[in-house]
């Protein structure tokens, strides 16, 4: 009866320990933990493509504090998808972390592109479109870190 209490007892402690490393700060993402957070208002100018879907915006500074956002102050990129519906994105690429560069934008266009290494991601979905290949397997690039975007009547809020 005791062994059986035990066996229970382990294998509770067991499953606990594999749910509770699923934390959503504990998954294994290419870039490193970043502690985001920025109120972005779709009234001010800088902000107005964000007013309509598919029209990204990269922005460098939090709102209100001043401070450089993303990893390394990359900056975020933040976009609308659907009607109140919003994707943010840390601008550091996921292929190459440590170059002193950020994915950059084309104004009005979903798609992103490294200038170090030529990736592009396909902005509504954070996903990389083309990687180059090694002469013996193609190259695996994550997609982009997102954050997660909550709307308040004319204010988006990106906290993380």
């Amino acid at each position: 009866m005791q062994s059986k209490v035990i066996f229970f007892l382990l294998l509770a402690l067991s499953l606990f320990l594999f749910w509770g490393c699923s934390d959503d700060l504990k998954r294994n993402t290419v870039i490193p933990y970043t502690p985001i957070e920025t109120r972005i208002n779709l009234g001010w100018a800088d902000y107005q493509d964000l007013n309509f879907p598919g029209r990204p915006v990269y922005i460098l500074y939090s709102t209100p504090t001043g401070e450089l956002l993303g990893y390394n102050g990359n900056g975020i990129i933040v976009m609308q998808t659907d009607m109140n519906e919003y994707k943010c994105y840390d601008a550091t690429c996921t292929n190459c972390i440590d170059a002193d560069t950020h994915i950059e934008i084309t104004a009005g266009d979903q798609i992103a592109k490294c200038p170090t290494c030529k990736t592009q991601f396909f902005l509504p979905y954070g996903i990389p479109l083309n990687a180059e290949e090694d002469e013996n397997e193609a190259k695996k690039i994550a997609p982009l870190q997102s954050y997660p975007v909550d709307v308040a009547g004319n204010i988006l809020i990106v906290r993380y």
